[in-house]
């Protein structure tokens, strides 16, 4: 007990966090000392401190706004990062934030609840793909701001919108999204999958899908086979006269699957985390917010079944797996132990477990199919 004692009282104890520790940790202009500030002050305000006084909390967010404007980049993202879900930023901070590089703004535009109609739709119109992105990804998103996405022909945003489920979209913004399908292949079948559908968007688009999503529509919105014909001679022609007038059948920036993966690494490669996502909802049809939990989570099992399940070959999966690390500070490091261990569960995932899965539940769309085996795998080896 006497030893235990010694040992307790020899070890250091940690300084409180307060107003005049704050001050002096304000003093160091090392990188270390910012990083740690940046750390410090964040996590505070993302709400994992307290007792402390409104004159304090007024000196943090002080310190904030002299942190984003003359640290690195590295430091802004790790103040957007502690910040994205908080909700005790100012105003002016957020939006320095929001407009920063896209590394930056990321975490912030896809998850922080304090910004407002005006301030998403005002990056949309300002800013370039990554940001739109980013909007794209967010649990909820009003019509409002669907509607000016919708408005800057981003394929690759808009994309991402029409598969996130949180996403509302007016009237208006389906039939211009229905008349952008028609040389925009990649739009289809998420418009199909969503349950706001109205039938009148329903009919036209029958006329453009596959053989499987267009009986899904028949039998959801009861489409007469009269009608269904007509809306089929019709896609025909308004797709012939678009291809006439120069217009490419598009599918959101790719070509055939193999390309996209391949782009898809590449955007890893250089740790473009919003062009990596958005490329990852095309191919596996997976509502943003889930899909990003299974591409960072620590494991990496469920990433493993994703990539086997979308035909991900198993090199392209290392890649995938390696860099998307990266983007998860608690994830495992990647040392060879760990590589041949993933590389391994990856090798062993049956894809007749995926089939019959499929089979059991007569799931004809092989997207909808991947989505709920992928959400339900806990252990796929």
């Amino acid at each position: 007990m006497a030893r235990q004692a010694q040992s307790s009282a020899e070890a250091p104890m940690p300084q409180p966090m307060n107003g005049a520790r704050l001050l002096a940790m304000a003093r160091d202009r090392s990188i270390a000392g910012r990083e740690s500030l940046a750390g410090s002050v964040s996590l505070i305000l993302a709400g994992q401190g307290n007792g402390f006084s409104e004159s304090e909390y007024g000196l943090m967010n002080d310190i904030l706004r002299t942190l984003i404007r003359d640290v690195e980049r590295s430091v802004r993202q790790t103040l957007a990062a502690n910040l994205a879900a908080s909700e005790h930023v100012p105003n002016d901070v957020l939006e320095a934030l929001i407009n920063d590089d896209i590394e930056v703004a990321y975490p912030i535009l896809a998850d922080n609840p304090l910004l407002t109609y005006l301030a998403l739709e005002d990056v949309i119109r300002k800013q370039a793909s990554g940001h739109r992105i980013a909007i794209a990804m967010r649990q909820e998103i009003s019509a409002a701001v669907s509607d000016v996405m919708i408005e800057t022909a981003d394929i690759e945003a808009i994309t991402c919108l029409i598969n996130n489920s949180g996403a509302e979209i007016s009237e208006a913004g389906f039939g211009t999204l229905v008349d952008d399908a028609q040389t925009i292949e990649g739009y289809r079948e998420p418009l199909c999958r969503r349950l706001d559908l109205k039938p009148v968007f329903a009919m036209q688009l029958a006329g453009l899908v596959s053989d499987a999503l267009r009986e899904n529509l028949v039998e959801r919105f009861d489409i007469p086979a009269e009608t269904l014909e007509a809306a089929i001679k019709t896609a025909a022609r308004a797709t012939g006269r678009a291809m006439a007038g120069g217009a490419q059948n598009e599918t959101g920036g790719f070509g055939s699957k193999g390309r996209e993966i391949n782009l898809m690494v590449e955007a890893l490669r250089r740790q473009e985390w919003p062009q990596f996502e958005a490329a990852m909802v095309r191919l596996t049809a997976m509502r943003p917010r889930r899909l990003r939990e299974i591409l960072y989570e620590a494991g990496g099992e469920r990433l493993a079944v994703l990539c086997k399940a979308c035909g991900i070959s198993k090199s392209d999966f290392a890649a995938i797996y390696i860099f998307s690390r990266k983007a998860n500070p608690a994830a495992t490091v990647v040392d060879a132990d760990t590589m041949h261990r993933t590389l391994t569960f990856y090798e062993q995932i049956s894809m007749s477990r995926f089939q019959s899965h499929a089979r059991k539940r007569r799931l004809h769309d092989g997207q909808l199919s991947l989505r709920r085996y992928v959400i339900n795998t806990q252990n796929a080896a």
